[in-house]
């Protein structure tokens, strides 16, 4: 499934996976391109903690 999305979106699955356990944080573009691909706002995605 990783790998579906990764090239859904232009990116690869080891990406993807890193963003899945929070080892790090999505550029501003894959954010986009995730949101786009599900069809959601990227504020249903992404939340900032506080």
């Amino acid at each position: 499934m990783q790998a579906d999305l990764a090239e859904a979106i232009g990116s690869c699955s080891q990406t993807i996976g890193r963003i899945e356990r929070g080892e790090r944080n999505p550029s501003l573009e894959i954010a986009i391109r995730l949101a786009h691909y599900l069809k959601v706002p990227v504020e249903d995605i992404f939340q900032v903690e506080d």
